[in-house]
């Protein structure tokens, strides 16, 4: 038996707990290397910084018209806009499209080109906070692409303007809401030469009649198809941004009008009723990234009666375009827009590529 004193072992216990503390704790490990932690939280406040400077640059005010929740509204291309401002507008492009071949054209080729430009000025005044007066002037020029297309087709020109007179009647900052009324008024003049339908239409004392005026130099402006058409109504329109990156725009309208159509010999007058509506979306990348995608949809039918009866009809279109968003007060976009029918009237069917540049004041 031992009869030393009893050997302590409490100095081992606590050199191997601090050990272990080290070890578990106290070392760093190389995902947790101070080193890589600055540079990720450089990065961060870099990437913050440009942000704050990009924002103080080209701020996206609340006391701008357009603006509601740090969102600037893109106004809509195939509806009306619910936002009152001051602004100039100019729209310019071509359009292309296909005819098929209906079954009474004498020829073998499946489909015929049709062809056209577009140009449009538009201007907008605010009168009150809460009151605005905008118009829109445009004209388009399309023909046929080949002399077989010329001849079936033909080749139309038209103008047509519109003036709206708008009304705020609700604005919640908060909810990124406005609502909008206006009383609008619509006018379309339209001329156009159809060859194939000119001669099934003429018989041989009408044709012997045009042959004398053009040898006494008559230039015969009534085988042109004219029509004109002018329309008064009202319009609702709205706008909602859900946040700073996306929003809805809506907008439906009521028109009534006349419309005279006339062609050679023939001339009718109708009554027009036309009920249209349409829906925009839009997701701006500002200010991660300084351009707007929007969609667009506008949909019309149209009634139109007289003495005899009425017809109807409907029209349907899509628009989709991209719009630079870095600065405020200027909107340039490009913009495809095409049909979702197939009206009869060739210079209803082309497919439009626009340029559209727009710039905003106070």
């Amino acid at each position: 038996m031992s009869t030393g004193a009893p050997h302590n072992t409490r100095p081992t216990w606590i050199l191997a707990a601090g050990l272990a503390s080290l070890l578990l704790f106290d070392l760093p490990s190389r995902a947790d290397d101070p080193a890589d932690d600055y540079e990720k939280n450089k990065e961060v406040e870099l990437r913050r910084a440009a942000m704050v400077d990009l924002e103080r640059r080209f701020p996206r005010t609340r006391t701008d018209n357009r603006t509601l929740k740090y969102h600037a509204f893109t106004e809509p291309y195939l509806t009306d806009s619910p936002w009152i401002v001051n602004y100039v507008q100019l729209r310019i492009g071509p359009g292309l499209t296909v005819v098929p071949r209906r079954p009474e054209y004498q020829i073998e080729t499946p489909v015929l080109g049709y062809a056209g430009g577009l140009l449009s000025l538009g201007f907008g005044l605010v009168l009150h906070e809460r009151i605005g007066i905008d118009g829109r002037l445009e004209t388009q020029a399309s023909v046929g692409t080949s002399s077989l297309s010329l001849y079936y087709v033909g080749a139309d020109i038209a103008a047509s303007w519109d003036w709206r007179l708008s009304f705020r009647i609700l604005r919640r900052e908060q909810a990124g809401f406005q609502l909008t009324a206006a009383i609008k008024t619509r006018g379309y003049i339209d001329r156009a030469i159809e060859p194939e339908r000119l001669e099934e239409s003429i018989d041989v004392q009408q044709a012997e009649t045009l042959r004398q005026q053009a040898l006494d130099g008559e230039v015969p402006w009534h085988l042109l198809t004219n029509e004109r058409l002018v329309l008064g109504g009202g319009s609702l329109s709205a706008g909602k941004a859900f946040g700073r990156h996306l929003s809805l725009q809506a907008a439906v309208e009521v028109m009534a009008g006349k419309h005279l159509s006339q062609f050679a010999w023939e001339r009718e007058r109708y009554r027009s009723l036309r009920v249209g509506g349409g829906v925009t979306a839009t997701v701006d990348g500002w200010p991660h990234f300084p351009a707007a995608l929007v969609v667009e949809y506008r949909g019309v039918q149209r009634w139109e009666w007289d003495g005899d009866g009425s017809h109807s009809s409907n029209r349907h279109r899509m628009a989709a375009g991209v719009y630079h968003t870095l600065r405020q007060k200027t909107s340039p976009g490009l913009v495809l827009s095409w049909p979702l029918t197939s009206p009869t009237k060739a210079s209803e069917r082309l497919f439009w590529a626009v340029v559209v540049l727009k710039g905003y004041w106070e």
